[in-house]
């Protein structure tokens, strides 16, 4: 029986990117070559130079020693690779005396404000920057209790500030203690129940159009009021609305017309 024979590997042919022997070895050489030429043609000196250049940066760590040594920071930084990270038990002397010397008071230049007058003596005669004084009174509320105020005829009681609008009962509660009345209350402005008209009467904030009707009506009908309290005889006037108005009601002919 015959023995097999292996089949005869097949050569393989040079590709397009195929280099010999022979190149390698001329490619080799040329670099050689090459290498030889430059270091001929370098200029003399040229290593002094370099050596130089290498020494003037030696300077810079004198000039700059914490870039060179981190060592010389207060703290170490904490990198998650650091197993020696330590942080400063106080602040250095200069940031701690600086900041210590920014809260002390001066005691040549003692701070100086001006104390705020809260207590309003005369509610009847203060204008709206007196009224700003009070606590939990601005601009916009110190203008209504000036205008309500003008409206009356002047304030009788300090309970009358719970009506002008936007004044809560926590903010009276903070005014009532800072203000007063006193003789003011003499300086209410009063109407002449015989002798105002509709008109007037109605500009009143406690009168609507109806009762100021129904006041001059009853005054046609039945002649001059004699006491403010005949107004009880008008049906829509109830013993609470005259106590209101008693203050702002004159039976008197010779009495100044309101205004």
């Amino acid at each position: 029986m015959p023995t097999p024979t292996r089949p005869p590997r097949p050569r393989l042919q040079p590709g397009p990117f195929f280099i010999s022997r022979k190149d390698r070895l001329g490619t080799l050489a040329l670099a050689l070559l090459l290498l030889l030429y430059a270091a001929l043609s370098l200029p003399p000196g040229f290593s002094d130079t370099y050596s130089a250049r290498v020494d003037s940066l030696a300077p810079a760590k004198k000039r700059y020693p914490l870039l060179a040594k981190q060592s010389n920071l207060p703290f170490k930084k904490p990198y998650p690779y650091s197993t020696s990270a330590t942080w400063p038990t106080e602040k250095p002397a200069a940031l701690r005396n600086s900041h210590e010397a920014l809260l002390k008071t001066n005691a040549a230049y003692p701070r100086q404000r001006p104390e705020r007058n809260r207590f309003v003596h005369a509610l009847n005669k203060a204008d709206s920057t007196a009224l700003e004084q009070l606590p939990g009174i601005g601009p916009v509320l110190a203008a209504r209790i000036v205008r309500y105020r003008e409206k009356l005829g002047g304030f009788y009681s300090k309970t009358q500030l719970r009506e002008v609008y936007g004044i809560s009962d926590s903010v009276y509660q903070l005014i009532a203690p800072l203000t007063n009345l006193g003789a003011d209350s003499s300086l209410v402005r009063k109407l002449d129940l015989n002798k105002a008209s509709a008109e007037t009467l109605q500009a009143h904030p406690y009168l609507r159009w109806e009762k100021a009707k129904a006041i001059v009506q009853y005054r046609k009908a039945n002649g001059p009021f004699r006491s403010v309290r005949e107004l009880e005889k008008i049906w829509t006037f109830d013993k609470m609305l005259i106590d209101r108005l008693s203050p702002y009601l004159l039976i008197d002919s010779t009495a100044a017309e309101y205004p």
